[in-house]
């Protein structure tokens, strides 16, 4: 390889040139140092940010889990008071169940009355009424009445029950022995 003579008007050396090999060597190591030590830096910030970015997670992870704990709380409490309502309500529902029973025996009972009155006053030795024809000297006025047949309702569940049975079906809820447990309860 041949060595070119440096032209004098330009220069490619920006500062002074190395001594020799060992302060060439040293520079570099200098720099090399410098670059580590800024990395080391850089990482160790970024250590302590992940450090706090952890306690903070942490902090709201327990914050989360008392708050569970509060609501799973709540929610049992609510439960125990809808459980003793649906006690109370039981009472209450075979007491209507018994009024409505007793209603519609004393209505077929009317029911069955009227119609064996219309039928004597329907007989031609007593008075020869009919229902549907009105005859001019029929001392009977008034509209042709005969009450109709009812149906017995059906016992419906209040919207309160039915949340209930809705929420043991999905397993949210479970009666146990009288008292009210829950499935996360059983199983934390």
């Amino acid at each position: 390889m041949a060595l070119r003579p440096q032209s004098l008007g330009r220069s490619k050396q920006k500062g002074p040139a190395p001594n020799g090999t060992e302060e060439m060597k040293t520079q570099t190591v200098s720099h090399l140092l410098g670059t580590l030590q800024m990395a080391l830096r850089e990482l160790d910030a970024e250590v302590k940010t992940e450090e706090q970015g952890k306690e903070e997670l942490r902090r709201h992870l327990q914050k989360l889990q008392t708050e569970h704990t509060e609501l799973r709380k709540a929610r049992d409490r609510a439960a125990r008071t809808v459980e003793a309502f649906e006690v109370g309500s039981q009472s209450f529902e075979k007491e209507y169940s018994r009024l409505m029973d007793n209603s519609h025996t004393t209505y077929n009972f009317v029911r069955a009355k009227h119609k064996d009155a219309i039928n004597i006053l329907k007989k031609d030795d007593a008075f020869g009424y009919h229902p549907a024809y009105k005859t001019k000297d029929s001392p009977f006025q008034g509209a042709y009445f005969t009450p109709q047949p009812l149906k017995r309702a059906e016992e419906k569940k209040n919207p309160a029950a039915q949340k209930i049975e809705k929420m043991r079906k999905q397993g949210s809820l479970a009666q146990v022995g009288g008292a009210v447990a829950t499935s996360s309860s059983a199983t934390s």
